[in-house]
C-alpha cells in the first residue's frame, strides 16, 4: 500500500501556470533555450486539466522537459503557435513514459538521490516507487491513444518497448552488453519518439528521418550523462561514480575492460583525468565532440531550427568544463603548473564566497548599480521602491558574476573555470533553497527558487562570462547572438519574469532588447576590447568592409580611422536599431511600472550611437559618453515611443494585459 503523502496526486496548477498570449511572434526568431523551456512548459500545463479531469495522474514537470522540447523543435516554426492540444498530449505521453522509467531506475540502482531531492524510492520505499511508475507508464498510454493518430500510436508503442529493452539488456548483463546496443534503446527511442511526433503536424522532416535523427540526440545525450557521472564535480543531483559500482560497461570504459572496475576511486580518477601531457577524459571528450558536429551536419542541411544544432554543443561545452575541473582538482596538490603560482582548486572556491559576502547585501546593492551602469540605474529611478529593490539585485548579481573574469587579471584560465563552476554550483544550492550565507544567492537566486524562474538565467549569463576567458572569433551575428543571449538577452528573461510576465512572445522581445543593447555595448567598447584580446565585431562584416582585426589594432594604435569602418559601425547600429524596435513592441504589452523605466533606458542606451558617430566613429581611442541632460532627453523619447505604441495597439483592438503579472 502506497503511503497517504505518496498515494493519487494530479498535477499542480496555480500561480504559475503560464498562458500564451500576444500577437504571434514575428519572424519566427531562433529561440532561447529558456523561451523554449517555457514556452513547452506553459502548453503542458494548458493540456493538463484535460487528462486530469479523465482520472490521469500526472507526473510533475520538473527537470528541463528535453524530449517535449526536442519534439517542438522538429516543429516548423511558423506552425508552432496553431500546434493543437493533441500534439502536447503526445508530449505528456513521452514525459509520463520518461519519469516511469526515472522512477523504475531508482529501484534497480538503489537510487536515493535525484535532481538534487531525496527520490520516491527514499520517502516511501520500493512498492511506492514501482507502483507509482506503473502508474505513469499505463497512464501513458491512454494519453497517447488521445493524439488520436494511429501512426503515432503504433511508433509510440514500438518505443517503449524499446526503452524497456534496453533497460532489460542493460541489467541482465551488465558485463556483457555493448553500450552501442544498449544506448539506442534505452535512450534513443523516447528521443527518437519526440522527434517523429512532430512530423504527425506539419514537421520539418518525415517521421523515419526525424525518428533516426532524434533516436542519435537521445545516444549523444546519455554519452554526456555517461562522462558526468564519472565525474565528482559534476552536481548532476545523484551520486557521482554510480555506473563505475555498478560495474555497467559505458562508452566510458575501454574495451577490453581489463582491470577497470577493480581499481579504487582515487585510482580511477587518476586514470581518467590524470596525465603528463593528455589526459583520458580529453580524449573521450574529442570522439564525443567528433560525434556530436556529425551529428550537427546532418540536420543542418535539413534546415532544422538551429537551437537544435546546439543544444549537443552546450551539452559538450558543460562536460569539458567539469573535465577541466576534475583535472584541476586532481593536481591541486601541487600548487605550481607550468612555473607559475596556482592557488588550490578549494581556494579559488573559498575566494569565490569569500569576494561575493563582501558586497554586502541588499542596503550595498544600490551603490553597485549606480556605480556600474550609470544610464540604467538612471531610468530605473522610474521603477516603484519594491520594483527597483529587485532590479537592483539583479544587477549586482550581473555585475559580480562579470567581475570573476573581468577584474581577474593575471588569473590562469582554468582558475577562472574553476571559479564560474563553483558560482554555478552556488546558484543551484541557493535555488533548490539550501542557504548559502551569501545575501546576493539566498536573496536573488532564492527568489527565483520560489517563484519558478528558471535558473538557466543566471547559468546562461555564467557560460557567457565563460566564453570571455577563452574569445572566439565571432563569424556572423549570427554567431555572435549567442554571446549577446548569454550575457543580455537572458537578463532582459530574467527581469521580465521575475515580475510574471512569462508568454513567449514577450520573452522574445525581452531577449530582443538585451540583444539590441550588448550590440550597442560592443560598439562603444570596441578599444578597450581590443586592449583585453577580445573582438566581438563580426569576421563577415568586417570582411565586407575590407577590414580585419589587424586594423583594428592599428587604428587604435595610430588614432586614426578607415574611411570603411563607419560603414561597418552603421551596419551593426541598424541591426542594433532593428532589435530596439521590436522590443519596444513588447514594452507595450506589459504594465506601465514595468514598461517605462526599461524604455527609457532603451533609448538612453539607443542614444550612444548619436554619440558614436558625433565622435566621428572613433570608438577605438575614445568612448561614447551621454550626458546628464542627454540622458534625459532620451529617457523622454523612449517615453513617447511608449505611449505610441500602446495608443496604436489600442487602435488595433489590441489590450496590455497584466492580469498575468505580480505588480510590485
Amino acid at each position: 500500500m502506497i503511503a497517504p503523502e505518496f498515494g493519487r496526486r494530479g498535477f499542480r496548477h496555480g500561480a504559475a501556470s503560464l498562458r500564451l498570449v500576444g500577437p504571434p511572434s514575428i519572424g519566427c526568431p531562433v529561440l532561447g533555450d529558456p523561451e523554449v523551456e517555457a514556452w513547452v512548459r506553459s502548453a503542458l500545463m494548458d493540456a493538463a486539466p484535460h487528462l486530469e479531469s479523465a482520472g490521469i495522474t500526472l507526473p510533475r514537470l520538473e527537470g528541463r522537459l528535453l524530449r517535449p522540447s526536442v519534439a517542438f523543435r522538429f516543429i516548423r516554426p511558423e506552425d508552432r503557435e496553431s500546434l493543437p492540444m493533441a500534439f502536447w498530449f503526445g508530449c505528456w505521453a513521452i514525459q509520463m513514459v520518461h519519469e516511469a522509467s526515472l522512477l523504475h531506475d531508482d529501484v534497480l540502482d538503489d537510487g536515493k538521490t535525484r535532481r538534487g531531492r531525496p527520490t520516491l524510492l527514499a520517502q516511501a520505499g520500493r512498492a511506492a516507487s514501482l507502483i507509482r511508475g506503473d502508474e505513469y507508464l499505463t497512464g501513458a498510454y491512454v494519453v497517447a491513444n488521445r493524439v488520436g493518430r494511429p501512426r503515432f500510436m503504433s511508433r509510440f508503442v514500438r518505443a517503449v518497448q524499446d526503452t524497456v529493452r534496453g533497460e532489460i539488456l542493460q541489467a541482465d548483463s551488465p558485463s556483457g552488453a555493448s553500450w552501442r546496443d544498449v544506448l539506442p534503446l534505452k535512450t534513443g527511442a523516447l528521443f527518437g519518439i519526440s522527434a517523429s511526433l512532430a512530423s504527425e503536424w506539419s514537421g520539418i522532416l518525415d517521421a523515419c528521418v526525424s525518428y533516426d535523427l532524434g533516436s542519435e540526440l537521445g545516444v549523444l545525450y546519455q554519452r554526456v550523462d555517461d562522462l558526468l557521472d564519472y565525474c565528482p564535480g559534476a552536481e548532476t543531483g545523484k551520486p557521482p561514480l554510480q555506473d563505475f559500482r555498478r560495474g555497467l560497461p559505458t562508452w566510458i570504459v575501454p574495451d577490453p575492460a581489463l582491470d577497470w572496475f577493480h581499481q579504487s576511486d582515487r585510482q580511477l580518477l587518476a586514470t581518467l583525468f590524470g596525465g603528463a601531457h593528455r589526459s583520458l577524459a580529453q580524449s573521450l571528450l574529442d570522439r564525443l565532440e567528433h560525434d556530436v558536429e556529425r551529428w550537427v551536419n546532418g540536420i543542418e542541411q535539413w534546415g532544422v531550427d538551429e537551437g537544435l544544432a546546439r543544444l549537443p554543443r552546450r551539452w559538450l561545452d558543460r562536460c569539458r568544463h567539469v573535465v577541466e575541473l576534475e583535472e584541476s582538482r586532481l593536481g591541486a596538490n601541487s600548487a605550481r603548473s607550468g612555473g607559475v603560482f596556482r592557488p588550490s582548486a578549494s581556494r579559488v572556491r573559498t575566494q569565490v564566497e569569500e569576494q561575493a559576502r563582501g558586497i554586502g547585501g541588499p542596503g550595498e546593492w544600490p551603490g553597485i548599480f549606480s556605480r556600474g551602469s550609470r544610464s540604467f540605474s538612471f531610468a530605473a529611478r522610474l521603477f516603484p521602491p519594491e520594483a527597483r529593490a529587485r532590479i537592483t539585485g539583479i544587477y549586482a548579481f550581473c555585475r559580480f558574476t562579470d567581475d570573476l573574469v573581468d577584474e581577474a587579471d593575471g588569473v590562469v584560465s582554468k582558475d577562472l573555470d574553476v571559479a564560474l563552476d563553483h558560482w554555478s554550483h552556488l546558484c543551484r544550492r541557493a535555488y533548490g533553497g539550501e542557504r548559502t550565507d551569501i545575501p546576493l544567492l539566498d536573496v536573488v537566486i532564492g527568489n527565483m527558487g520560489r517563484e519558478g524562474i528558471p535558473l538557466d538565467y543566471p547559468l546562461e549569463l555564467i557560460e557567457g562570462m565563460r566564453m570571455d576567458i577563452r574569445p572566439p572569433v565571432y563569424r556572423d551575428l549570427d554567431h555572435l547572438r549567442l554571446y549577446t543571449y548569454r550575457v543580455a538577452s537572458v537578463v532582459g528573461g530574467w527581469m521580465v519574469q521575475c515580475f510574471g510576465i512569462a508568454d513567449p512572445w514577450t520573452l522574445d522581445r525581452a531577449f530582443s532588447l538585451g540583444h539590441a543593447m550588448q550590440l550597442t555595448n560592443i560598439l562603444r567598447d570596441v578599444g578597450e576590447d581590443l586592449d583585453a584580446g577580445r573582438v566581438y565585431l563580426p569576421t563577415d562584416l568586417m570582411l565586407r568592409h575590407g577590414l580585419t582585426s589587424r586594423d583594428l589594432v592599428a587604428m587604435r594604435q595610430g588614432g586614426w580611422i578607415d574611411p570603411a569602418y563607419p560603414g561597418l559601425l552603421e551596419e551593426i547600429m541598424a541591426a542594433a536599431d532593428e532589435s530596439y524596435e521590436a522590443a519596444f513592441e513588447g514594452l507595450a504589452c506589459v504594465p506601465g511600472f514595468f514598461a517605462r523605466p526599461v524604455a527609457a533606458a532603451a533609448r538612453i542606451y539607443q542614444g550612444i550611437h548619436g554619440r558614436i558617430r558625433a565622435n566621428g566613429y572613433d570608438n577605438l581611442t575614445r568612448r561614447a559618453h551621454t550626458s546628464f541632460w542627454g540622458k534625459v532627453r532620451h529617457a523622454g523619447d523612449g517615453l513617447r515611443i511608449l505611449r505610441s505604441q500602446r495608443g496604436r495597439r489600442a487602435s488595433l483592438g489590441f489590450m496590455v494585459s497584466g492580469a498575468a503579472t505580480r505588480t510590485p
